[in-house]
């Protein structure tokens, strides 16, 4: 049995039509994107005949090459993606549980711990403590699609050319609005009709923050190079880097741009690469912004006011009485509050005290213009899945001659992310898209969404909107389009349920911050004390943190009044859903899953 590689396509982009984060988020696509990349391990695991006393491990040829020197030979199988005839720079090894590193792991960051203080870490279990950052979980599935292709008898991916149906007019040419209204169209995923609670109604994808969907030219772009045999062309690479480095304002002549994972390896890297010394660290940071230094380097915090903005005056202080730092990593934006520190008066505090500047763009790249050559940013990373490419690119640009690399690492660090060639390739054109817009465009479009969700959700009784809140304030330019928010007396979890059962995804949580979040919500020592004995007594637990929406091109304003009138029921608890809505979406990801799966 084969399968042409029109249907193997079709698959794919079925769950692309359905793709979110795994694990944390609350909506049915969520949930879809989770089913679909667990039963990809266990696919893995079939393919290479291992019982489940072995765990199924996805990452970087880099971080696969880490992990299996602290692994003991025999103890574990390996497979990448270009086995199975894919471009995707992906590997998977299957370790047998009772041999994996007890301690932390290679690469930190988000999603690796199930809790995290200024000065301690509560791991999560494998694998999730070995799979940093956000996985590339387009690539896993296709990945193990391929693999099941390559089990049946005869199997091969034919050259039939896939035409999809969604197709929108040629783009070229356009810019500006007219482009901006064609992308919104063009978002994979809009308007697809889910079961909700009072029958069947059009998803709504509030949780761009965690991942955002695709767009279709990205898509176009990852098919262009997904098979082995379609990445021949030397310029794919190279007008990838290009787009970067216009978006970015980042001169070849000045910045290495480097094809990692994710923003998480990214870091790790900039971390690896760069001398033992202090680091100072805002505590707005990701722990993929935070956990990496921990690693290699002592971490001095950077204190944020109740906005999430930092006092110019007391980075200065900092700064002047502690010579040995030499590294300030910080945010670009939020991903709590949504704050946008002014990183051009940052970077040149930081640079009179010979001080060098990471920024995490991750929350920042999509959504606004980003000068590094005018900041004299040092390093600069983020990740495709950010910026409507979600299949599985990172990108480290750094200043020429500023890590600490020998040649051998240096052409491992590049090769393993330069493999994944139909990643890079969509992320190009996704970025060429968004430069074509326009970033001040983009912006604007956005606070027009931002403060009318605000002014909505302000009419609630009980709720606390984090951040900025003042819709009508000039100072709201200075923030994105996240919106993390509590409502008294009802719990995050709960809020999050009543949207999925009505048919919009966001999330609820720590989102992977739970330093700031600990800090907006006044966690007091002692109860911060008694949540890591929780966490440590049981590794599953979730801790309920603050609801969190967000947005970006493909969200218009009605999506945004649906969810205000449903966020008003729920907190009125007016919300009622029938019995069997749970059954219902656990039967629509099933057959998602079995269209894509099935053999």
């Amino acid at each position: 049995m084969s399968e042409s590689r029109n249907s193997f396509e079709d698959k794919i982009y079925l769950s692309l039509r359905h793709y979110s984060n795994v694990h944390r988020g609350s909506g049915l696509f969520s949930m879809i994107s989770t089913s679909l990349y667990e039963e990809a391990r266990k696919i893995v695991l079939g393919y290479l005949s291992c019982d489940k006393s072995y765990v199924v491990i996805f990452c970087s040829p880099y971080r696969a090459s880490g992990l299996a020197k602290n692994l003991d030979q025999g103890s574990y199988k390996i497979i990448s993606g270009d086995m199975a005839g894919l471009n995707i720079g992906l590997s998977a090894i299957a370790v047998k549980k009772g041999k994996l590193p007890p301690e932390g792991p290679f690469h930190s960051g988000g999603g690796t711990t199930v809790l995290v203080s200024a000065d301690r870490v509560a791991w999560a279990a494998a694998p999730d403590r070995f799979e940093a950052g956000t996985p590339s979980i387009i690539n896993v599935i296709a990945f193990a699609r391929a693999l099941q292709c390559l089990k049946m008898k005869g199997a091969e991916v034919s050259r039939e050319k896939l035409k999809i149906s969604e197709d929108p007019d040629d783009l070229d040419g356009l810019s500006g609005r007219v482009l901006l209204d064609r992308l919104q169209e063009s978002v994979i995923g809009r308007n697809i009709p889910v079961p909700v609670s009072n029958g069947i109604s059009s998803y709504i994808n509030l949780d761009y923050a965690a991942s955002t969907p695709a767009l279709l030219p990205a898509w176009r772009a990852y098919l262009q190079a997904l098979f082995s045999g379609c990445e021949n062309d030397p310029g794919l690479i190279s007008r990838a880097k290009a787009a970067i480095s216009q978006l970015l304002n980042a001169p070849a002549e000045k910045y290495d741009i480097i094809f990692t994972s994710n923003t998480t390896e990214s870091i790790n890297i900039v971390a690896e690469g760069t001398d033992g010394s202090s680091v100072l660290v805002s505590i707005l940071e990701h722990n993929s912004n935070d956990l990496p230094w921990r690693l290699k380097h002592n971490v001095v915090r950077l204190p944020v006011d109740k906005y999430g903005f930092i006092s110019q005056a007391e980075l200065e202080n900092i700064l002047a009485s502690n010579p040995q730092i030499k590294i300030l990593a910080m945010s670009g934006a939020s991903n709590v509050t949504g704050t946008c520190n002014d990183l051009a008066e940052i970077s040149k505090t930081a640079h009179h005290h010979g001080v060098k500047v990471l920024i995490d763009a991750a929350q920042l790249i999509a959504h606004r213009r980003v000068d590094m050559d005018s900041c004299e940013t040092d390093f600069l990373v983020f990740s495709g899945h950010k910026a409507y490419a979600p299949f599985g690119t990172g990108v480290l640009v750094a200043r020429k001659g500023s890590l600490n690399f020998s040649d051998e690492e240096w052409n491992g660090i590049r090769s393993s992310g330069e493999k994944n060639v139909a990643g890079i390739n969509a992320l190009g054109e996704s970025l060429s898209m968004l430069n074509r817009v326009g970033m001040d465009l983009i912006m604007k479009n956005e606070q027009d969404l931002l403060r009318k969700a605000i002014r909505e959700m302000s009419e609630i009784k009980g709720i606390q909107i984090f951040g900025l809140n003042d819709p009508d304030s000039a100072a709201m330019d200075q923030r994105v389009g996240v919106i993390s928010f509590f409502i008294k007396d009802v719990w995050p979890d709960k809020i999050a349920k009543g949207l999925a059962q009505r048919g919009i995804g966001i999330r609820y949580g720590c989102h992977c911050a739970h330093i700031l979040v600990k800090h907006i919500l006044n966690v007091s020592p002692r109860l911060q004390k008694f949540q890591f004995v929780i966490a440590w007594l049981f590794r599953s637990v979730r801790f309920p943190g603050v609801a969190r929406i967000s947005f970006g091109i493909g969200i218009t304003e009605a999506d945004i009044l649906q969810f205000t009138r449903t966020l008003k029921e729920i907190a009125g608890k007016k919300h009622s859903h029938p019995s069997d809505i749970k059954s219902r979406m656990d039967e629509y990801a099933n057959s998602v899953k079995e269209k894509v799966f099935g053999l």
